[in-house]
């Protein structure tokens, strides 16, 4: 194993404990290092430091058990920190004490750590270390913890009092037409290629695309202001079905990290806290309901996904990677799909209700941000860094 590798996962590892340690800064509130380790902030979210102990439960499950065959510390933290067995309401009062916590997830580590050196030296070491595949598998779940961990200091802040907040710049609507990329019709190649992929990327494949146009950039705060500010939330027409029923229970009329402050120029909350309405910057933490009715508005659509992973191939698409892109269809598997390393990660979420986003945030990590990855999340979630491109 690459000494690379090791030192990629030691620098997650200790950035998942640096997110428990870093108490989100507010000067409106004091915040107890307690209060914020074991706080749910959302009812979607777990608090800050079940992450982390759910971290070092599923290198537990894949060291110490696959790798090792010792399936007695696994068992023992189950309970706590399996998400099938938890509801995420309980698991904050379950927690131990945080400075505990942190300790031992930090002497966990880094005997997981010399475990997989070992390993690789041995015979034992079966399909899962083969091409290193099992590292590989333990940076991306870090990795995408690490980004969740953002989406919580996001909601954290989301649930201070924001009315001492005044923007210090002006965003204003952006009515300007759309940049659009045409691609032709033809056979494009969808899917992972070498390297660590996920089971759901696999196995790659052609499909047949029809001629498309998508957008050279996602949908920008600017444009997405006009849809507002044109009363995009109180018009049914541009609202799928579902998407009504949601908006009617909500009762919203526009994101829900968006505020206007005393003046009436708008901010937004993110995971430092309020900052101003950035004009240019993707729109971010929308749902998909609100992403469709902004593609209706405009007289769009959102794209395919494979429309999406064809046009990054052509390289003409900007700003991919700064925010989530929501696309038109479910997740879904491909043709000969093979559930590996476990079930749970990809088929329990092949039911039609989620959907597909593509391209990595801000907040995700390099290897996240591969074509081929796919996120997936219910079409009403709100608290991930979400936004859009166009198609047609």
């Amino acid at each position: 194993m690459s000494a690379s590798l090791v030192r990629r996962l030691a620098s997650l590892q200790d950035r998942l404990i640096q997110a428990v340690l870093d108490i989100p800064m507010s000067s409106l509130v004091a915040v107890d290092n307690e209060e914020y380790h074991r706080r749910q902030c959302h009812p979607l979210l777990s608090p800050p430091g079940w992450h982390l102990g759910h971290c070092v439960y599923i290198e537990c499950i894949w060291i110490r058990g696959a790798l090792c065959g010792d399936r007695g510390l696994e068992r023992r933290l189950q309970k706590m920190y399996a998400p099938e067995v938890t509801s995420k309401a309980t698991r904050g009062e379950a927690l131990p004490p945080r400075d505990e916590l942190i300790e031992w997830a930090a002497r966990l580590m880094g005997e997981h750590r010399d475990t997989l050196k070992l390993a690789c030296e041995s015979p034992v070491a079966d399909q899962i270390m083969e091409d290193n595949y099992l590292i590989h598998f333990l940076i991306h779940h870090h990795a995408q913890h690490l980004e969740t961990l953002c989406m919580v200091r996001a909601a954290w802040h989301a649930c201070l009092p924001v009315h001492h907040y005044r923007a210090g710049s002006e965003a204003l609507p952006d009515y300007s037409e759309v940049s659009f990329q045409a691609f032709e019709s033809g056979n494009y190649t969808i899917g992972g290629t070498l390297g660590f992929t996920y089971d759901n990327e696999l196995p790659q494949h052609q499909v047949t695309l029809k001629s498309f146009d998508i957008s050279s950039k996602p949908v920008s705060n600017a444009q997405y202001l006009a849809f507002v500010v044109d009363g995009g939330y109180r018009n049914p027409k541009f609202w799928s079905a579902l998407g009504c029923m949601w908006l009617a229970r909500q009762s919203t009329k526009h994101p829900a990290r968006w505020h206007c402050d005393s003046d009436g120029l708008w901010f937004e909350i993110t995971p430092d806290g309020p900052a101003d309405l950035a004009a240019g910057s993707p729109v971010n933490g929308i749902t998909r309901y609100e992403a469709g009715a902004f593609a209706t508005w405009a007289g769009a659509r959102l794209p395919h996904e494979f429309e999406w992973e064809a046009a990054t191939q052509g390289g003409t698409l900007h700003e991919v990677g700064e925010v989530w892109e929501w696309c038109a269809n479910s997740f879904h598997s491909y043709p000969g799909f093979i559930a590996y390393p476990y079930r749970e990660y990809s088929v329990p979420w092949f039911d039609s209700r989620h959907f597909v986003l593509r391209g990595g945030s801000d907040y995700s990590e390099e290897e996240i941000k591969r074509p081929s990855f796919r996120n997936y999340y219910l079409a009403d979630a709100y608290h991930i860094f979400s936004g859009m491109r166009l198609a047609r």
